[in-house]
């Protein structure tokens, strides 16, 4: 068998014509892309970022075992803390806080307070931290600690939150972390984080 002999120009006319065809479904692809970013910036509702498909296992400062996944059907807010910096860990708090007493009827709207130092924030130093702010009684809310590896990387990489970093200042580890809210959806599916700092 003979290989068929090659036409330059019918080469060069058919990369024109892929190359024609590429754009075109380019553009299309882009306006729709920015036609449905208009739709949901004028629906009023934060666009969404990621779908939350797997659960995440924790144990709430009542020393009860949860799952985010519990959470589905109902809209929450996530927030960091740190009981080694209290402060601030009650600062991203009262971002919640207002939240909540805007809404202080509405069963189906959660807040998650997840702890990234979880060798530290025990539940019972967490039940006491959620009972200095009086929350401790109100099942709206919980205070969470899971093992640290798969809270942070379940902050960084479901959640969109951040990553935590630690240095050492005057042979003393300090976890830094953003003032940042997250939204989930009563579909699970992120809506947005909200740096407030």
């Amino acid at each position: 068998m003979e290989a068929a002999p090659r036409d330059p120009a019918k080469l060069r006319k058919t990369a024109l014509i892929l190359i024609a065809i590429a754009v075109v479904g380019s553009i299309f692809v882009m306006t729709d892309y920015l036609r449905d970013l208009r739709r949901q910036e004028a629906s009023g509702r934060p666009p969404h970022v990621a779908r939350l498909e797997s659960n995440f296992a924790a144990v709430n400062h009542d020393k009860t075992a949860v799952g985010l996944g519990a959470l589905e059907g109902k809209v929450w807010l996530l927030t960091t803390v740190c009981l080694g910096q209290a402060e601030r860990s009650v600062e991203n708090i009262r971002v919640m806080q207002a939240v909540a007493a805007k809404y202080p009827k509405e069963t189906d709207l959660h807040f998650v307070c997840l702890t990234i130092d979880p060798n530290n924030d025990v539940p019972e130093k967490m039940a006491e931290f959620a009972k200095g702010l009086g929350l401790a009684e109100d099942s709206r809310w919980w205070f969470l600690a899971a093992g640290e590896e798969p809270t942070r990387g379940y902050l960084k990489d479901k959640l969109k939150l951040g990553a935590i970093t630690e240095q050492t200042v005057d042979g003393k580890v300090v976890i830094g972390f953003d003032s940042v809210l997250g939204l989930v959806d009563n579909n699970r599916n992120l809506r947005g984080r909200y740096d407030f700092a």
